[in-house]
This record gives structure tokens, sequence and C-alpha cells, in this order.
């Protein structure tokens, strides 16, 4: 087969300047790289091109897209031209980022959906890439796991569907395109074959049998966390699957937790960390600390064999007692995320939560004793949350503040694949959202959003914004409350949100 396969992570239509630079933007994609690796052993030419980030760098920039970029109505002028209207600017924008790719000299093309925003952004690429080099198109990602209905019928430009891990099915697919093996023997694929859907086996595979991430030829200097030395964070992953049962969230998918063995996690850790010679890593499991016995392996592991990293994670706030703390600190342990979402122990048990508001605390207290930062995640629009359960939380961020650096607002998304989506409320999603493309492109699995308060959104904001970060001077303050703004669709011109803005760039450039 002639020509590269081009890899491209989609970029989203959701820009928001700053706050990009925070997770997982400012991290190497993960699961695009893992493909690579398996093509490249496979025999064939890939290339890795991350587009979120590629658009990051465009939106921040001052260049010909700029005014388009950071107009109100980009996303939706983005919905006019997929559907059909002749925008001369998004097109040029389309063109410069298939351009920016270099895709002339391939044939298949490998889209990765990695979110909601990114779907739409998808659609367009791949869209303009059928319309101007005829190219075979493959759509997958973690999005694309969770969309449930069929995607070639639907979007007709779109060639191929993997679904699931694609390491074994991408090269069988590349075999039935060289005519070696027939189409119902690519596992988890769909696609249109002979005028019918034909929807193949998901197939399982072991997490112990994936590949490396290959980064060969990719540039990191847009990732760099020390310029000077070259330094950046790698993601990877231990688990698969999570044991929670929070009722919004999406890791759950896969009931299964599954774990790579301890000798393959330190092998790989040790021959990232000497190839690309950085050693920060971002491990990436839905939560470190489901198995305590296997966090404390490997802790020891790390520690024993003179690994010499440091490390981040996402973490539950309980099961972690000052000994094991102590222990992931000596490991390399850094830096911990935590989806706390409420101050109201009423609010976790209607979410599902498995932590209490104590063990919460306690988690963070510790944390920080040992010198661990924690970053907490709340969430509002919760059904039946009542005054009194905000307010429970406003004191708990009060009386969290000294143990928190960073710290995030989030709106509650009832998901498709959700527990929180029963069989009677996606009939009604799917009833609402009847003829509404515009819905369906922007959020092609969320059911609903959460109603809130805003006044309640607003008072949690105002004592974030008073006591997190402040003692430690972190610039994540100023993101956080860009991201708020966001949010509340806040106008950044205001002169009193810049004052506030250069009050708390005041903070952080004095602390």
């Amino acid at each position: 087969m002639s020509g590269k396969i081009k890899l491209i992570l989609a970029p989203n239509y959701w820009l928001h300047g700053d706050a990009m630079r925070g997770l997982p933007y400012g991290i190497l994609p993960y699961g695009v790289a893992i493909l690579k690796g398996s093509l490249i052993r496979g025999g064939y030419a890939a290339d890795l091109c991350n587009l979120i980030m590629y658009m990051q760098r465009l939106f921040e920039t001052r260049n010909r897209f700029s005014r388009l970029l950071r107009g109100k109505s980009y996303k939706y002028r983005l919905i006019r031209y997929y559907l059909g209207d002749n925008d001369r600017a998004v097109e040029k924008l389309v063109d410069h980022l298939l351009d920016s790719i270099y895709p002339d000299n391939s044939r298949i093309f490998g889209i990765s959906v990695s979110s909601e925003s990114c779907f739409l952004p998808a659609l367009v690429l791949a869209k303009r890439l059928k319309e101007r080099y005829k190219a075979k198109i493959v759509l997958g990602g973690p999005l694309i796991n969770l969309y449930s209905q069929p995607i070639v019928t639907k979007y007709k430009y779109i060639d191929y569907v993997l679904r699931g891990r694609c390491e074994e099915p991408i090269l069988k697919l590349l075999d039935y395109e060289k005519g070696n093996i027939g189409i119902k023997e690519v596992p988890n694929l769909e696609t249109v074959y002979n005028n019918e859907l034909l929807i193949n086996e998901i197939k399982d595979y072991r997490l112990e049998d994936e590949g490396l991430p290959d980064y060969d030829g990719f540039d990191f200097e847009p990732y760099y966390i020390n310029k000077e030395k070259k330094q950046f964070i790698i993601p990877y992953r231990c688990a698969s699957g999570c044991l929670g049962k929070c009722i919004f969230c999406l890791h759950r998918v896969s009931d299964k937790k599954e774990y790579k063995s301890l000798d393959k996690v330190i092998n790989e850790i040790r021959f990232l960390k000497e190839k690309h010679n950085t050693g920060y890593f971002f491990i990436t499991d839905s939560t470190i600390n489901d198995d305590v016995g296997y966090l404390e392996r490997l802790c020891d592991r790390l520690i024993s064999e003179n690994i010499n990293i440091y490390w981040m994670a996402l973490a539950v706030p309980k099961r972690l007692k000052p000994d094991l703390l102590r222990k992931m600190y000596k490991s390399g342990n850094r830096y911990l995320r935590f989806g706390i979402e409420s101050g109201s122990d009423r609010i976790l048990k209607i979410l599902g939560k498995s932590h209490t508001v104590l063990e919460a605390q306690e988690t963070l207290k510790n944390c920080y004793d040992i010198g661990i930062k924690s970053h907490a995640h709340f969430m509002l629009g919760i059904d039946g949350e009542s005054d009194n359960d905000i307010k429970s939380t406003n004191e708990f961020i009060i009386r969290c503040k000294k143990y928190i650096c960073g710290l995030a607002l989030w709106i509650l998304r009832k998901n498709k694949g959700a527990l929180i989506c029963d069989k009677e409320m996606s009939g009604r999603q799917d009833n609402d959202r009847a003829g509404n493309i515009e819905y369906e492109l922007l959020s092609p699995i969320t059911a609903r959003r959460g109603s809130y308060n805003h006044g309640y959104y607003s008072l949690l904001f105002r004592t974030a914004s008073k006591y997190i970060n402040k003692p430690f001077g972190s610039p994540s303050r100023y993101l956080f409350f860009v991201r708020i703004m966001t949010f509340l669709g806040i106008n950044r011109k205001n002169q009193g949100i810049q004052a506030e803005i250069l009050r708390i760039l005041k903070c952080i450039f004095n602390a």
C-alpha cells in the first residue's frame, strides 16, 4: 500500500484560550500514538497529527484566522458550513488544517474523536478530505466507542468506523484494503458493504498486549513544561475500566477492571523515560487507587528500581492513608486530581460516589501534609440539589482552602451510556432531539444538561476565586477564572472582569 497513513486527533470547536494549557491539552496524545506504534510494527508508514494542539496555537496567536476563531459564532458558522453554506473563511481554515498535516501522499486517514466538542470538527475534516483527496476515512476514538447509533449510513463520507481497542483491527482493515482477507474478518468494524450496513463483532483484547505509543518524528515543542531541558509529560496507563458507580461517568463503560503486570509497567516507563529523556508521567487510569494493593506494589517497584520519575494521576479521595501517600511521594507522585463533586454527603450518595465528605477532607489534608498537591473537581446541576447542599459545598471549599492547589466547577451532563440516563430519559431525549441537527452535531451523546442556579454557581466561584491557590501563587488560579467566565458567558471586555484578572495575576506573580 503506497503512501503514509495519517492518524489525526480531531480538534475542538470549543476554543477557550489559556485554559487549554491545562490537562489534557498539554499532554501528548496517547491512544492514537499506540495505534501508530502498531502500524509501524506492522510494516506501514504512519504519521500522527494533533490538531487539538495546532488549533490552540492558532487561537492564541494573531493570524488570518483570529477573527473567525475568537468570534462568538464560530461553532455555528462551522455547523452551517458543514450543512452546505458557502463560508469562505471557514473553508480556508479547514483547508489550512488539512495542508498542515501534509495529506498529499496519503490515501487512508484515521480520525480520532476524543470528546463531544471534537465530533463536529471531525465530520467537517472528513467531508473535506473526501472532497479534496477521495481518500478512505476511518473514524474511531473514545467518543465513537460511546456513540451507539450507526455512523457510516448517516455520514456517508465515512468509509469505516472502528470501535474498542484497535491495534489489531486497523491492521486487519489494511489487510482487507490490500485484498488479503475478507471484510467480515475485520473485527470491531462498521461499514457499508454491498449497499448494506455491516457491523462486525467487537473483539476484546488483553491490556497486557497493548503496545507502546510511538512519538517518532513528533513535534514536542508545544508540550514542553521545561523548555531549557526539553522536558514534557508522557501519558501512560497501568489499568483500564473503573470500579466506581458514579451515575454521570462514562469511564465505567467497561465494567471490567484490568491491570497490566508490574513488570510490563516498570519496563515500559523506564523505556519511555530513557528514549524521550523526560522524567514526567501522567498515569491516565480512571482511578489510581481502585486497588490499593496494586498501587502500593507499583510504588515499591518504582522506588526499589530507582526509576526516578515524577508522576500525576486521578484518584478517589479515600483509601489513601498517610503511609501509602508517603510511599507514593517517595516514588515520585506530586499531583493528584480528585472528583470530590460536593461538600454534601446527601449529594454524594445521589451521585453514586463512594467517599464521604469527611474522607475527602482527611485525604486532602494528608496530601497537603506530605507534599502532594491536590486539584479538586466539583459539580452543580444535580437533581434534588438544595440551598443547604450548595452551602455545604461552599463551606467545604473554605475549610479545605489550604489543601487545594486548583479547583474546577462543572455542570452535570446526562450522557447516554451513563447510569443517570435510564431508558425513559433516553427515550425522551431522542424525541426532544428529533430533527435537531445542531444538537446532534454539538452534543452527540449528551441526553441533557443539569439545570442549575447561576447565583449558586457565582457563590462557589467567588469562594474559589478568593481562597484557592492564593497561598501557592499558581497560574491555575487564572486558568480557573477563564474557565468560569467561559461557562457563564461573561464578556471579557467588562472592566470589572479585567480588574479581577489583573488582581489575580498580581497575586500570582507577587507570591
